[in-house]
């Protein structure tokens, strides 16, 4: 049975994350979307595998977004559908309140304001994923629920970005297929006293620890950011993290070094020319 009600607010949810994170199997994998409606009422599970498989509108004529691998991820026990009231869980409904989330417009805190029921879908996996069809999977069921029930904004927590319904939806129009890390990885430089870092947001969903740069100079963030797309497409693609891992960007060669940190489970990144100069170190 896939539907499993009842809501952990946001609060609790990070309280567990940080404390157990570190006692997590190594291919652990989190995949997560909330879906705020104007009131706590989920669609049929009927309604929504029609909206998914039968008429779907982002489906492209022989290539249908969710077929029959990606159908059997309805079924499947890592599937987790809660749904919840405002207010039950009044702090699911900040997300403005919780860390470095990205796409907050005045547009969407409006809707949030307004919004009385959320519906959580998450996929968890405690070993290694034998494949990535719940990453095709997840964004249509987020976009068929909202759709059916006039949903107003969806949120990906791992990713930590938020989307209205409608943006959510021209996301999903212009690339259907979302297996890919392009459409659920995102590479986030800040920056401090004129050194910066890159971090991922998203391996997790790919069973991925998140990669972290060492500190680089501001002016090789281009640089950096050329180094670890490629690094972590590499990784996507193997859904291995080994190394050391052999690069190029601008026509030189790199080498990228890691090293786990178990406790904050992820993984850092050293970057060297493997020429005469030893740009970034």
């Amino acid at each position: 049975m896939w539907w499993l009600f009842g809501f952990v607010s946001a609060a609790a949810g990070l309280i567990v994350w940080r404390a157990y994170k570190a006692k997590l199997p190594l291919d652990f994998s989190l995949t997560e979307y909330w879906v705020y409606l104007p009131e706590a009422r989920l669609p049929t599970h009927e309604a929504i595998l029609d909206r998914m498989v039968g008429n779907n509108p982002h489906t492209r004529p022989g290539k249908p977004c969710i077929g029959a691998a990606e159908g059997l991820v309805f079924s499947d026990v890592r599937l987790y559908v809660n749904v919840g009231l405002r207010s039950k869980n009044p702090r699911a409904f900040r997300p403005d309140l919780m860390d470095r989330v990205e796409g907050l417009s005045e547009e969407v805190l409006n809707r949030l304001a307004e919004a009385q029921g959320i519906v959580q879908i998450r996929y968890i996996s405690l070993q290694k994923l034998a494949d990535l069809r719940h990453l095709q999977f997840l964004p249509h069921m987020a976009d068929a629920i909202a759709s059916l029930g006039r949903g107003t904004v969806i949120y990906d927590s791992v990713l930590g970005r938020i989307w209205t319904a409608e943006e959510f939806f021209q996301k999903l129009e212009s690339s259907p297929r979302t297996k890919n890390p392009g459409f659920h990885v995102e590479l986030r430089w800040t920056e401090a006293e004129g050194v910066g870092c890159l971090e991922t947001r998203g391996l997790l969903k790919a069973g991925l620890w998140e990669l972290r740069t060492d500190p680089l100079p501001v002016d090789q963030e281009v640089l950096g950011r050329a180094l670890i797309e490629q690094l972590l497409t590499l990784m996507w693609a193997k859904r291995s993290q080994q190394e050391p891992v052999e690069l190029e960007a601008f026509g030189d060669p790199y080498r990228a070094t890691l090293r786990r940190d178990v406790r904050e489970r992820v993984v850092q990144v050293s970057l060297a020319k493997t020429t005469a100069s030893a740009e970034p170190n």
